[in-house]
C-alpha cells in the first residue's frame, strides 16, 4: 500500500528531489497506479511523471538535468557604464527616452521593464 504523499511542489521551480523520483519509479514499476494517479498521489503534475519514467527508460538516468542558463540578458554589464552615464546627463528622462538613447549609442533595443531592471540592478 502506497500512503498519500503531502508534497508541495513550486511547478518547475525546484528540481524534485532523488528520494521522490525513486518512489514514483518504484511505484510505477510495481504497477501500483496510473500515471495519473501517481500525479495525484505524490503530488506533481502528470507531465513530470511521463517525462521522469521516458527518461528513465531511455537513459536509466532519473537525476535532474542542469539549468540550461535562461536567457542571455539583452543589455550586457558593458553596457552599465553607459546605463549610468546617461542618467547622470539626463536625469530626467523616462524609461522610454532610456530605451531610444541606448538604442541610438548601441544599435540595442530594450523594453522599458529591461531598463527598470537594468536601473534597480544599478540601485
Amino acid at each position: 500500500m502506497i500512503m498519500r504523499y503531502a508534497h508541495m511542489s513550486m511547478w518547475g521551480m525546484a528540481a524534485y528531489s532523488i528520494d521522490l523520483r525513486q518512489t514514483i519509479l518504484h511505484a510505477w514499476e510495481r504497477r501500483r497506479a496510473s500515471q495519473r494517479a501517481l500525479a495525484d498521489l505524490f503530488g506533481v503534475r502528470l507531465a513530470f511523471i511521463e517525462q521522469l519514467i521516458r527518461r528513465y527508460r531511455t537513459t536509466g538516468a532519473i537525476a535532474p538535468t542542469p539549468h540550461a542558463g535562461g536567457q542571455k540578458p539583452r543589455l550586457a554589464a558593458a553596457a552599465d557604464t553607459l546605463v549610468r552615464r546617461l542618467v547622470h546627463d539626463h536625469a530626467a528622462s523616462t524609461l522610454e527616452e532610456l530605451c531610444a538613447r541606448v538604442a541610438d549609442t548601441r544599435g540595442v533595443r530594450v523594453s522599458a521593464a529591461t531598463m527598470c531592471r537594468v536601473l534597480q540592478r544599478l540601485g
